[in-house]
């Protein structure tokens, strides 16, 4: 509030000053903002002179308390200050936590710690904007939660054509309507689903679209305009998906038309393994706190916009024309927007790029875009960063490497051109790049752990017994899905499973909320032979053994039995040698 009352100075303060303002409830070290509007005709004018006075004294902790989330083996620390603090530390044992400044509430995210236990956390300094420091160390408390069996649950859907598809997506809608209910399981079996021009809208919380694998599932429609995907899960929270392709028809394979966006995501969304494919806004995040595990995403033109923090770890950005990758839309409410860790670039197909590409470029609100360690097999125009709106930008790099791992020269990255406000440095420190995990972004204020969310059991060690597979079971399993020769069989909670023809099997052991681990190395049923073949199909998986069932890489040499899967269905399997 400005009051513009003079008894609040006297005489020799004010000087000769017509007017003198003073500010009440300012906190120390932060920016006062004034805006100013034209409306009509200029009467007055005045100058403004500020004096800054520096702070002697040391910061004072007001509050601090732990957060800690049910049965979790992590916490964070919030601490709250007289004023803004620039820089903290805090310490766990011999572990130390260094926490983002700029504000008089700092969190100090502690991770990967035991369970059942009790923890000190000692905040060993704290450092306000004029340097004086917090005069001695606060002790907070926290105590870990106790690790739980994961209950053990069949899949609650299988599914395997498109009206079995919305049957399922009508029944989660209908039964997950609170943050409360239970983790519901949709599989989905390898098909084409056309769902035409209907949208496929998930409102519902804790559900996981699970797919038999990513490229024999394909999801897909034929629609345009950025508030018209194919899948919807924009009023939704918690949902997992795995193992799919998504795709928007519009004008995928062809010329780039406009809009035509895959999927828009929601909140606490986690994407692991997908192909999100289309030519423009192909992802538009709605939703806040997500994170996206080795995903391929196509397009050229803002291919992932929107608002909200999200995590993209390990995922591929294809561009199948000149244009720019992202295109965030940060609300002054989040913090970093969009972080792309340990992700490679490239075109989806040679020749794809005549011009070259962006990395970031402004949509709306105060956009921020921070690339960590990024391999580029193809490098983006020299500035990085394309010009949009008119806005203030936080758009930020490290680390990145060619093709052959050779750091680039960053040196020539600027601010996008229609950035507004004080130019700024592009590139990050190597301290500042190392906050920038998982856990920091996503998890900085409540402790939220999306790389807990996706860990996953180990592969189970399968034998055959009679006419049963077994293996051990596994405290962290939900249930346990089946495989002969690539495809699905069915799925279970025990460790066992009758056999069902000849061929090679592997079990995957699936999470809490479904999410499906690596495959067992395969065991061979019988005598393995050749499918009849059908012409005209595609292969859309292939996958090799050796003659004792057990998987190995594209490149073992010697006889090998090769399984290829093709996307009407049907399977080959043949001896080769190598």
């Amino acid at each position: 509030m400005a009051s513009f009352d003079n008894r609040f100075y006297n005489t020799s303060e004010a000087g000769d000053r017509d007017l003198v303002i003073n500010i009440e409830g300012h906190k120390v070290g932060t920016p006062i903002e004034f805006t100013v509007t034209s409306n009509g005709q200029l009467m007055s004018k005045f100058d403004l002179t500020v004096g800054r006075e520096a702070i002697t004294s040391a910061p004072v902790l007001v509050s601090a308390e732990a957060i800690v989330p049910a049965n979790a083996n992590h916490f964070v620390a919030k601490a709250k200050f007289d004023r803004v603090i620039a820089s903290a530390k805090a310490k766990v044992g011999d572990d130390e936590i260094v926490a983002m400044g700029g504000s008089d509430v700092i969190y100090f995210p502690a991770w990967n710690l035991d369970y059942s236990k009790d923890y000190e956390l000692v905040i060993t300094e704290a450092v306000d904007n004029y340097g004086n420091r917090m005069a001695q160390p606060y002790t907070v408390k926290a105590a870990t939660g106790e690790k739980v069996e994961v209950a053990k649950s069949v899949i609650d859907y299988v599914v395997s054509d498109v009206e079995e598809f919305k049957a399922a997506l009508a029944a989660v809608n209908a039964s997950n309507t609170s943050a409360d209910s239970p983790a519901v399981v949709i599989f989905v079996k390898n098909g084409d689903y056309d769902f035409g021009g209907e949208e496929q809208t998930f409102r519902c919380y804790n559900v996981a679209i699970i797919g038999e694998s990513r490229d024999g599932v394909v999801l897909h429609g034929n629609r345009s305009g950025i508030s018209n995907p194919v899948i919807s899960t924009r009023y939704s929270v918690n949902t997992y998906l795995q193992d799919l392709t998504l795709r928007n028809d519009y004008d995928w394979g062809k010329p780039r038309t406009g809009v035509g966006v895959a999927l828009t995501s929601g909140t606490r969304e986690v994407g692991v393994n997908l192909s999100l494919q289309s030519q423009q806004d192909t992802q538009v995040t709605d939703g806040n706190q997500s994170y996206y595990l080795n995903c391929d995403f196509y397009g050229a033109v803002d291919y992932v916009c929107g608002g909200g923090d999200q995590f993209y770890d390990k995922c591929n950005f294809l561009m199948t024309a000149d244009g720019t990758i992202a295109a965030p839309s940060t609300a002054k409410t989040c913090k970093w927007g969009y972080v792309f860790s340990g992700c490679t670039v490239d075109e989806a197909t040679p020749g794809a790029l005549e011009k070259g590409w962006y990395l970031s470029r402004p949509w709306q609100n105060e956009p921020r875009t921070y690339w960590i360690n990024t391999v580029m097999k193809v490098k983006p125009v020299d500035v990085g960063y394309n010009s949009m709106g008119n806005l203030p930008t936080h758009f930020y790099e490290f680390g990145s490497v060619d093709a052959e791992g050779n750091l680039l020269d960053l040196s020539v990255r600027g601010n996008s051109p229609t950035h507004v406000g004080a130019p700024y440095e592009p590139v990050l420190t190597a301290e500042e790049a190392a906050f920038f995990t998982v856990g920091n972004v996503l998890g900085m204020t409540d402790s939220y752990s999306a790389a807990e969310v996706v860990k996953t059991p180990d592969a189970p060690a399968v034998t055959i017994d009679g006419d049963n597979l077994k293996w051990n079971t596994d405290a962290d399993a939900r249930f346990y899905v089946v495989y002969r020769s690539g495809s699905y069989v069915g799925n279970t909670i025990e460790g066992s499973y009758p056999v069902d023809g000849d061929g090679i099997y592997t079990v995957r052991a699936a999470n809490v909320r479904g999410g499906l681990g690596e495959a067992s190395e395969g065991v061979q049923v019988g005598t393995v032979g050749i499918d009849s073949v059908e012409g005209g199909a595609d292969v859309v998986s292939v996958e090799y053994f050796n003659l004792q069932g057990v998987r190995v890489s594209e490149s073992a040499t010697g006889i090998c039995i090769k399984v290829s899967v093709f996307n009407d269905g049907h399977k080959t399997v043949e001896k080769i040698v190598k």
